[in-house]
């Protein structure tokens, strides 16, 4: 008889073992996945024993906070041993299934309860340790704390697998040996003719873990989100946090072949100025269209009272028209949860004194880690996680994206009942400091011989004015534009996703930055907002698609700034403009642009026409070390390290002590950009210092030219006054501006 002919059941035949007791199940599935998983946990707490928070780690601080906030990390930590729990015990019931399959097809018996528990853990140990070093691959920046920055074993593992694996490596392997189990499982089913019926005989294992693995299985086809609706006159404002307009352009392999694309079916305005170097002035700047000093927010760390304060901004102007308004971030978009800028839907991270001891409470568990990022939903399921500052995902956040745009199928709340139009921010943080990407593009660009610190991010800020040697500069700035371009990938995909569905040619589409990156150019150091030479930090990229436009490139290079992005959006969609707003309208330019009916413009940095406003600037606080030469004794300190923050008692919101404003406001460096010169103003302890440049024929601003050009000095000088005077809290007391001593600090 042929091994493969059907073969009839003897019912006097002896039969496959029936399953064994529930009581042996327990103790050779759940149980040893609990027990692993368990230990885990524990093994996390004894190896993890610091924090940090953007490169900044102060012992004191972080034994400060535990102490304050005790209870709620036992319980953040119960909960998070809870997770583990329910992750041994499914990971441990899916490992007997396993072996059930095995046996099964092999026509044996069911092993026994001691080997089946070595067998399951077996199988657990090759599960996590492919996760873990997944992980490794996937997003080194989160594991490194626990492997590459220890040293030993598994310092060497991480980057050995970082330096010669590839993720798809990885993924090939694992895939290749699921497929080999299952024929395997196939073949002795075959050669030992096992019936129908053993398999109806079979331990529950097996029909448990086909039963959950088809569960989890389905679960992404379950989720899969309908087509967003056809609406028009639709507003998109995509920004990255801290990108540069040179970037897009560069000549080489570093050049944003995205937005690049996208540029040519844009109006690309070259010339283009943030007013404040920082995300949360910056932001309000942009969407109020006013300078900090009109709308009050001068710096990352308002009082609860200054965030209360009413403003007018964009989104509250479309959400009023009828506007299904959000705003997606991650940690650098924080800013959107503290102050009210009229988004009806808010998917950013919670930023609190507690929200930063909870993440502290997740970093620790990087044997957690794996699970959370790669199966679990990361950042979209555990909010918390999205303001990990090495965890910017750009993927996530387009993912997001599509979520809002998605939800607005089920939208019935236009006047006819019909899905309303909409409004939505994107704002990608992966660029901002620590330059922290996924996998590929942390070493798109890095050298592979650096064996440095910063080998998957920038890890910290030195302790001195003084920049790190040159490989040090090279690693950081390739991780930058390795940001970039995972950021450049997902907004191409988000743009992809509009034009498919219709939608980019009935929206309004803004791509821009909220302020520069100074990169050790000159001795600039590297970040922003802590001062005002050079163009870097403070240049911004500005492309502009309206709907109905057509789509070929032009090039504005009139000096533009970010408020003016809010007037020229409540342009094209025809409503007013913001009650006491500074900026103006960019629509005539772009008509204007249009009406020439070339493709470019040479770009002139720093050029002005003759009706071009006067640009203002101004610095933010200094509580990290920028690395800049050119700050060297040219500060007005009035606080050391964290010594002027506080939080709220009820909230825990960190906010600046008000008492330290007055002085803030005296040491701030101030500028003015007009003409095609740039007056930049430094209070001094010893009097105010000026410095003058002409930023067309002296872009780098290596010339200063107050002692050669004293007449454009006056002049610029006057002007500056009389705007840093319009704000009725300053007086003028020689050549310092200063708040009104009668004023409450």
């Amino acid at each position: 008889m042929s091994d493969f002919e059907p073969q009839s059941i003897d019912p006097a035949a002896p039969q496959p073992p029936r399953a064994r007791p529930v009581a042996h199940a327990l103790l050779t599935g759940p149980l040893v996945g609990l027990l692993l998983f368990v230990g885990l946990f524990f093994w996390c707490f004894a190896v993890m024993q610091s924090g940090e928070y953007m490169g900044v780690q102060n012992d004191e601080v972080i034994s400060g906070v535990v102490k304050q906030f005790l209870t709620e990390l036992i319980w953040l930590e119960v909960r998070i041993l809870g997770l583990y729990a329910a992750i041994g015990l499914v990971a441990g019931t899916l490992a007997r299934g396993v072996l059930a399959l095995w046996y099964t097809a092999r026509g044996r018996p069911q092993p026994s309860r001691g080997r089946a528990a070595i067998l399951v853990l077996a199988l657990l140990l090759t599960m996590h340790a492919s996760l873990l070093a997944r992980s490794m691959v996937r997003t080194p920046q989160v594991m490194a704390p626990a492997y590459a920055d220890r040293g030993g074993f598994g310092g060497w593992l991480q980057v050995t697998l970082t330096d010669t694996v590839s993720l798809a490596a990885l993924d090939a392997l694992a895939w290749t040996a699921l497929a080999a189990i299952v024929a395997l499982a196939l073949m002795s089913l075959v050669r030992h003719r096992t019936s129908l019926q053993a398999f109806v005989r079979a331990s529950p294992w097996l029909y448990g873990a086909v039963a959950l693995a088809g569960v989890l299985a389905a679960l992404p086809f379950a989720m899969r989100r309908p087509a967003p609706p056809l609406t028009a006159n639709n507003v998109v404002i995509l920004a990255v946090d801290s990108m540069r307009p040179d970037r897009i352009e560069q000549p080489g392999e570093r050049a944003l072949p995205e937005l690049r694309a996208f540029a040519e079916q844009s109006v690309a305005f070259s010339n283009a100025w943030t007013v404040i170097a920082r995300t949360f002035p910056s932001w309000v700047s942009i969407l109020t269209a006013r300078y900090p000093q009109e709308h009050g927010i001068r710096h990352m760390f308002p009082t609860p009272e200054v965030l209360a304060t009413p403003r007018e901004s964009l989104i509250s102007a479309l959400r009023r028209a009828g506007y299904r308004t959000g705003v997606v971030s991650d940690f650098a978009g924080d800013i959107f949860s503290r102050i009210d800028l009229g988004f009806e839907s808010v998917r950013v991270p919670r930023f609190t004194l507690w929200s930063n001891v909870a993440l502290g409470g997740w970093k620790l568990h990087h044997h957690l880690l794996p699970y959370l990022l790669e199966i679990l939903g990361g950042p979209r399921r555990f909010p918390t996680l999205k303001l990990w500052e090495r965890l910017a995902d750009p993927e996530s956040l387009t993912e997001e994206a599509l979520d809002f745009l998605a939800a607005g199928a089920s939208d019935t709340e236009g006047p006819n009942g019909e899905p309303r139009p909409f409004a939505l921010v994107v704002f990608y943080s992966a660029a901002h400091f620590p330059y922290a990407s996924p996998y590929p593009d942390y070493k798109r660009f890095t050298d592979p011989s650096y064996a440095g610190p910063s080998r998957y991010n920038k890890t910290a800020w030195v302790d001195s004015s003084t920049a790190p040697g040159a490989d040090e500069q090279r690693q950081i700035v390739a991780l930058y534009d390795g940001a970039l371009h995972a950021t450049d990938r997902a907004m191409g995909r988000l743009l992809r996703n509009l034009s498919e569905h219709g939608l980019l040619e009935r929206s309004h589409v803004v791509v821009t930055a909220d302020h520069g990156e100074n990169l050790y150019e000159r001795g600039l150091g590297v970040g922003h907002g802590d001062h005002l030479r050079g163009s870097e930090s403070l240049r911004i990229p500005l492309l502009l698609r309206p709907a109905t436009f057509h789509p070929v490139r032009r090039v504005v290079p009139n000096a533009v700034r970010s408020i003016d992005i809010v007037p020229t959006l409540l342009d094209y969609v025809g409503l007013p403009e913001l009650p006491g707003q500074s900026g103006r309208s960019l629509k005539p330019l772009v008509d204007a642009a249009a009406s020439t009916r070339t493709s470019g413009a040479p770009e002139r940095r720093g050029a002005h026409a003759s009706d071009d406003p006067p640009i203002f600037f101004e610095t933010e606080l200094w509580f990290i070390n920028p690395e800049a030469e050119v700050l060297n004794g040219r500060q007005l300190r009035f606080s050391k390290g964290f010594e002027a923050f506080r939080t709220t008692e009820d909230t825990h919101e960190i906010y600046h002590d008000p008492k330290y404003d007055r002085m803030l406001l005296v040491a701030k460096h101030r500028a003015v950009l007009d003409d095609g010169y740039k007056l930049i103003y430094v209070p001094l302890r010893k009097g105010v210092s000026f410095e003058l440049y002409d930023v067309e024929t002296d872009p780098n601003e290596t010339t200063d030219l107050v002692g050669t050009r004293p007449d454009v000095a006056r002049e610029l000088q006057r002007t500056l006054r009389d705007f840093l005077l319009s704000d009725p809290t300053m007086i003028e007391q020689g050549d310092w501006v200063v708040p009104r001593p009668d004023l409450a600090p």
